[in-house]
């Protein structure tokens, strides 16, 4: 790899924050870790709790989608969609890392980090359609909306987050959440709030 090549990748980490990210990826497997004895259960808070975790790390991922150089950086000659999707794959292996870490003797473990998967999805097309800075609204939404499901009992693939972590349709969901998330973002940025202003 040459110079200028390491150059424009440290530049890219730097001006979106990655170290940030990851310092807010362990800081929420962490807390996921220290809320084990909370969330063991089946009933609605452990769940609705476990959705947050999952919905925090995608935002968290997510941020990293902002583009603090605006329209310089999309005129300038250097390979853009690569280092974005690089970058987004990287984080999005690092908080399930962790994440999988956090709840390795946890019972809700695999349905955690499939959760994880699909809110980075939805979290990146937030990022992407209406800005990074708007990357945890969506997510949240989703996270009230299946928290009404599990407290009417209403079993649906409309909150597939709430199905057993051995669910492949809510696998599959989650999949092709992360995956349009990941092209959308990776091939176009996350919308710039200052190109709406002009």
């Amino acid at each position: 790899m040459t110079l200028p090549a390491r150059q424009l990748i440290g530049l890219h980490l730097r001006g979106r924050q990655t170290g940030r990210g990851l310092v807010a990826l362990a800081a929420i497997a962490a807390a996921v870790r220290a809320s084990q004895p909370w969330t063991s259960g089946a009933g609605l808070f452990p769940q609705v709790v476990l959705l947050l975790f999952a919905a925090a790390a995608a935002t968290a991922v997510a941020a990293g989608t902002h583009n603090p150089f605006g329209e310089v950086e999309h005129t300038a000659s250097s390979p853009l969609p690569l280092l974005r999707a690089a970058h987004l794959l990287t984080l999005t292996g690092v908080a399930l890392a962790v994440t999988a870490a956090a709840a390795l003797t946890a019972t809700y473990g695999i349905a955690l980090l499939r959760n994880l998967v699909g809110f980075t999805g939805i979290a990146l097309l937030t990022a992407g359609l209406l800005g990074a800075h708007l990357a945890w609204t969506v997510p949240l939404g989703y996270v009230l909306y299946c928290g009404g499901e599990v407290d009417l009992r209403i079993d649906s693939l409309w909150a597939w987050p709430t199905r057993p972590g051995a669910d492949r349709a809510a696998a599959a969901i989650a999949l092709v959440l992360l995956l349009a998330g990941l092209v959308l973002v990776g091939l176009a940025g996350a919308r710039d709030r200052r190109s709406e202003l002009t």
